[in-house]
């Protein structure tokens, strides 16, 4: 069925959505309690009824450069943006799930594309469609059945297209049940000046930010020396836990990580032939037999990658907290283990 669902998008966007295709964010929101009004989604929108323009049909020649398209199907409304992103943002999307759930994808012509899902509220799951592995959110993996069909899609080559974005929107209908159709674009829908925009806040998305907002709090309150103990023990940690310290690259690594001395890779850590490396392939060899997040070749490759993100810190003004990123991966089960060290570094 799903297949169904991602061959009709890749139509869709090859042929009626050709010339707008490149940049565009799709919205549905679904109302549990309640039905809001136009008016109200708009307030939520940071937007008011003075901004409505007459309503017109969606612009599919490119012509229009900016412009929101708002309208009703079923009980769920749409928001198409030719152009536009308002809707994809996080201070916007989850306004907009207040006793409601609101999915939507976004990409552009620079910037990567993005799938959130959110509900009563809360970001419940968050990922960039070109690495829908790493998925972060109340609960990471509340869409694992709908995103299949963006698992299995290969990274494009040269001369062929590009299929992850109409895998995305067939995420979108998945997970909703609404379909972005030719109807809908065809007939009348409100249009809004995007001008007038919610501030973007300056929120944190991503990173430990979202998979363990106490700690990332409670670590970036204190002291610079504590919070790189704080990821030199978790990252040992993890390598501990999956087997590693023998290796000649981890070993070498922890002690640099240890003395401070990160200006290089220790030899072995990264590049192809490296460990990190090698456990990478491991794990994408064998990636859908089991879920990402039982899958152990994952965690033993999350444990080595932390590692380079710590070295990443320094090298490339990686987050600080970067690496534990990668250690929430390879703890699993073990990183309520983790958390009371590192907790317990704090005082």
């Amino acid at each position: 069925m799903i297949n169904d669902t991602f061959a009709y998008y890749q139509d869709l966007l090859a042929g009626a959505l050709e010339h707008i295709s490149d940049a565009l964010t799709w919205t549905v929101i679904q109302p549990i309690t309640g039905t809001p009004t136009l008016a109200e989604l708009m307030e939520r929108m940071g937007l008011q009824e003075t901004d409505l323009e007459p309503a017109r049909p969606v612009d599919l020649t490119g012509e229009l450069e900016e412009g929101m398209f708002v309208g009703r199907s079923g009980s769920s409304f749409i928001v198409f943006e030719p152009n536009g992103y308002q809707t994809s943002l996080a201070e916007v999307l989850l306004r907009l799930s207040a006793g409601a759930r609101a999915c939507s994808v976004s990409w552009g012509v620079t910037t990567p594309g993005d799938l959130l899902y959110a509900v009563h509220g809360r970001m419940v799951t968050s990922l960039a469609i070109y690495s829908s592995e790493w998925r972060f959110g109340a609960q990471p993996y509340a869409l694992d059945e709908e995103l299949t069909v963006l698992e299995r899609v290969a990274a494009p080559e040269p001369g062929h297209p590009d299929l992850h974005t109409a895998a995305a929107m067939a995420v979108v209908e998945a997970a909703t049940g609404v379909r972005l159709d030719l109807d809908w674009l065809a007939q009348p829908q409100t249009l809004v000046r995007r001008e007038a925009k919610v501030p973007r806040l300056d929120l944190p998305t991503g990173g430990l930010s979202e998979l363990d907002p106490d700690l990332d709090a409670r670590l970036r309150l204190a002291d610079p020396s504590v919070q790189a103990l704080a990821v030199q023990r978790a990252v040992t940690e993890v390598l501990t836990q999956h087997e590693l310290l023998n290796e000649p690259s981890v070993r070498a690594g922890l002690d640099l990580l240890a003395s401070g001395q990160l200006a290089a890779y220790p030899p072995g850590l990264v590049g192809r032939d490296s460990l990190t490396y090698r456990l990478q392939g491991d794990y994408e060899a064998r990636r859908f037999e089991v879920p990402g997040d039982q899958d152990p070749r994952r965690a033993r490759w999350q444990a080595a990658q932390a590692l380079v993100s710590a070295f990443g810190v320094y090298l490339y003004r990686y987050d600080v907290f970067q690496p534990l990123v990668s250690v929430y991966f390879a703890a699993g089960d073990q990183w309520p283990r983790v958390r009371r060290a590192l907790k317990g570094l704090l005082g």
